[in-house]
C-alpha cells in the first residue's frame, strides 16, 4: 500500500485495518491528541520524534482482533469527546485513568513546541513633500520589500514618541547636524501595523518639511510627481498611507 502513489503512513493503515481487518494503528489528530492527554505524553507532536513515540504507543494498544472497531472508535472518541478545546472532562468515562485529567494538566496536552515569536521591527517612514512632489527610494538590501519603492525610512529599536526622539535618530541616521539645517516635523501618523510571517511591523509615517535635496544625494533618494505614482510598486502599508491621504485622488 504504502508503495501506491499518493499513498502515506494514515491513509495505508486505514485501508489495511478499515479494508482487511489488518492489524495497523490509525494515527491522525485525534489519535495524537487522545494518547498524549491518556498517557502524558510530553513529546511535543511536532517534534520529529513524535511520529516514532506515538506510533509504537498507538500499536500497543490497539485491538488485534478488531483492529477496524478500534481505530473507528478513538478517531471519533477525539473528534467528539477529547476535542482541542474545553473538552467535556467531567463527563468522559475514561477520566479516572486519564494522566492529564488527575494532574489537571488537560490544557497542556498535546504539547508542541515553542511557537517562533516573531520578531518586531520599527520602520519610520519620511515623506519630504515638495508641492505635488515626493521623495523615494528603491530598497536594494536583502531584506523584506527587496526592489520594491518607498519613501526614505529610519528603523529604530523602539515607537519614537517624541519629536525630539525623532530628531535624534534622524540626526545618527543621515550623520547631520539639524542646527544647521531647518526642519520643521508637520505630522505623525498613528502606528500601522503589518504581520509578516516571521515579523511584526509597527510602522510610522513623519511628514517632514526640509530642503531633502543634500540628503537625498547620500541616499540615493529622488523626486517623483504624485501622478507618477502608479508607475512604482510599493509595500502594501505604504499604499494604504497614500490611501488614506487621498493621494492618488490628486493625481
Amino acid at each position: 500500500l504504502l508503495q501506491l502513489k499518493g499513498v502515506g503512513d494514515y491513509t495505508a493503515a486505514a485501508i489495511a485495518s478499515f479494508g482487511f481487518d489488518l492489524p495497523h494503528a490509525v494515527l491522525d489528530g485525534n489519535v495524537y491528541r487522545v494518547l498524549s492527554r491518556f498517557c502524558g505524553i510530553e513529546t511535543p507532536i511536532d517534534d520529529p520524534k513524535a511520529k516514532t513515540v506515538f506510533s509504537k504507543l498507538a500499536h500497543i494498544l490497539l485491538d488485534k482482533a478488531q483492529p477496524a472497531i478500534y481505530n473507528q472508535a478513538i478517531m471519533n472518541f477525539g473528534a467528539i469527546q477529547c476535542v482541542p478545546q474545553s473538552p467535556s472532562c467531567g463527563i468522559c468515562p475514561m477520566k479516572t485513568y486519564c494522566f492529564s485529567f488527575q494532574q489537571q494538566q488537560v490544557h497542556l496536552f498535546p504539547m508542541k513546541s515553542k511557537k517562533i515569536t516573531k520578531k518586531q521591527r520599527f520602520f519610520n517612514f519620511l515623506l519630504f513633500r515638495e508641492g505635488d512632489s515626493i521623495w523615494i527610494q528603491q530598497r536594494r538590501e536583502k531584506d523584506i520589500w527587496q526592489q520594491l519603492y518607498a519613501l526614505p525610512m529610519i528603523e529604530t529599536d523602539c515607537l519614537l514618541e517624541t519629536d525630539d526622539a525623532f530628531i535624534e535618530h534622524f540626526e545618527a541616521h543621515f550623520e547631520t547636524d539639524l542646527l544647521q539645517i531647518p526642519i520643521q516635523i508637520i505630522q505623525k501618523s498613528l502606528v500601522f501595523k503589518q504581520k509578516l510571517s516571521h515579523l511584526q511591523l509597527m510602522i510610522q509615517f513623519w511628514e517632514v518639511q526640509m530642503d531633502f535635496t543634500d540628503l537625498a544625494n547620500k541616499t540615493h533618494c529622488f523626486k517623483i510627481n504624485l501622478r507618477d505614482l502608479t508607475h512604482f510598486a510599493f509595500p502594501k502599508v505604504i499604499l494604504d498611507y497614500f490611501n488614506a491621504h487621498d493621494f492618488f485622488k490628486q493625481m
